[in-house]
């Protein structure tokens, strides 16, 4: 087993426990790769006193992957009114 939840036996957050070195070393043996997608906002909320103030929110994206066995984030911030 690589990868598992442990909240599936026990009482505790549901979460993803990676043996690292082990998946790393499949995706290198089948010649795979792997990549995770971030997606979010912000609303950014503040006590304005009138419409003209209100800052917008932020869009949050972005992608990780393993590069030289190590995680690399690409994230992409976009702010909006």
């Amino acid at each position: 087993m690589i990868c598992f939840d442990p909240s599936a036996t026990h009482p505790t957050h549901s979460c993803l426990v990676v043996r690292k070195h082990d998946l790393l070393q499949k995706l290198d043996e089948y010649d795979l790769n792997i990549l995770w997608t971030v997606l979010g906002e912000k609303h950014i909320i503040n006590g304005r006193s009138s419409q003209d103030s209100y800052m917008g929110k932020l869009d949050i994206s972005g992608v990780v992957h393993f590069k030289n066995g190590e995680l690399v984030h690409l994230p992409h911030f976009v702010e909006k009114k």
